[in-house]
């Protein structure tokens, strides 16, 4: 293994991370406006679902995503691919668990709030 392609593991752990923040502001648009639909009568528009399921970046870069995915692990490829998409992986990883500990953080909040 050379330096060079050493330092494609950084890179690809930011990629990961532009993906996955992407991924999350995706989801929570969308839970947003269901959300939204099911407290107010008023806005029960199956439009806006739409609009945020379709219209945001998330799922766009999601699909770009997996098309070069499988374009390159379809394909005969050098092994700086392997090393970016492991960083790749590792920041989808770091970012999961970062939400995963926000959430939980923020429902230690919420529960304490409730309970006097």
């Amino acid at each position: 293994m050379d330096d060079p392609s050493l330092l494609l593991a950084p890179a690809g752990f930011f990629l990961g991370m532009l993906v996955s923040s992407r991924i999350f502001r995706w989801a929570l648009a969308v839970w947003t406006v269901a959300k939204e639909r099911q407290r107010d009568p008023a806005h029960r528009s199956h439009w806006r679902i739409v609009a945020a399921a379709l219209l945001d970046s998330g799922p766009w870069t999601l699909a770009a995503f997996v098309t070069v995915t499988i374009l390159v692990y379809r394909s005969p490829h050098a092994h700086g691919w392997n090393i970016l998409f492991y960083g790749l992986l590792a920041g989808l990883v770091f970012q999961g668990l970062m939400m995963a500990w926000m959430l939980r953080r923020l429902q230690k909040r919420k529960a304490a709030r409730i309970t006097p």
